[in-house]
């Protein structure tokens, strides 16, 4: 990884007091899914997240054109 973006990348860990506390002060822990070491149990639905992906991606092109 180049130096520029491993400066930008933040490695968390969920057993890591350090880690813990970055996450804490970045999102609400019990909206966090536990595979991102929040409290969160919704689960991981790769459905939701591709719609949610489609709809960046359609805002972000509306939004370029208008410029």
């Amino acid at each position: 990884m180049e130096t520029e973006i491993y400066n930008k990348v933040k490695f968390c860990y969920s057993d890591d007091h350090n880690s813990r506390k970055f996450l804490e002060d970045l999102f609400d822990m019990d909206k966090l899914e536990s595979a991102f070491g929040g409290n969160g149990d919704t689960g991981f639905d790769i459905n939701k997240y591709g719609e949610r992906m489609k709809e960046e991606e359609t805002t972000r092109f509306i939004h370029s054109e208008h410029r």
